[in-house]
């Protein structure tokens, strides 16, 4: 299965400072875009963007950052600390002072953040241009089956979706 996104490209889009590219295995980006693209998309639009993405050289422009920002989101607590023999230790560097655990959440749950604002225009995206997208059914994303008004999460009912028996 083809990666959307190579390690060069997640660092450049989602690190500001240098980072090694081999802590970023082929395997996690195939692995995020399985658990986070496959879901939005749906299988067989997933599929034909994986087998041909030249053909979908916009979309995938959109795929990149989200990618990218969900395998930044996924790698550091492994870039902050280290698992050896001895134990669970920071990595300190040169003339700098290590980071504590919370900086560590503030900056996962800004990825996360980032990731999901990405999603949410590539979303918007694809709603807006459904016509040059026909294996997108925007009822299989999951994003689109909620909506939270006033902090209160509400079940979205789609017209569309012929087989739920909770439409009546």
């Amino acid at each position: 299965m083809a990666d959307l996104v190579t390690p060069t490209e997640v660092v450049a889009l989602a690190f500001q400072r240098p980072l090694a590219v081999s802590r970023i295995e082929d395997a996690l980006i195939n692995a995020i875009q399985v658990r986070y693209i496959l879901p939005i998309l749906g299988e067989d639009f997933y599929d034909a963007v994986v087998a041909d993405a030249a053909s979908y050289t916009t979309l995938v422009a959109y795929l990149k950052p989200i990618i990218a920002y969900y395998v930044r989101y996924q790698i550091l607590p492994d870039v902050f600390t280290d698992v050896a023999n001895t134990g669970v230790n920071r990595i300190p560097g040169n003339n700098r002072v290590p980071g504590t655990s919370e900086d560590l959440g503030s900056l996962k749950q800004s990825a996360l953040e980032t990731a999901m604002m990405y999603v949410s225009a590539m979303t918007k995206y694809l709603d807006d241009n459904s016509t040059d997208y026909p294996l997108y059914y925007s009822g299989r994303n999951p994003d689109n089956r909620i909506t939270i008004a006033g902090g209160i999460i509400h079940r979205n009912i789609n017209i569309d979706d012929f087989y739920n028996d909770t439409n009546d």
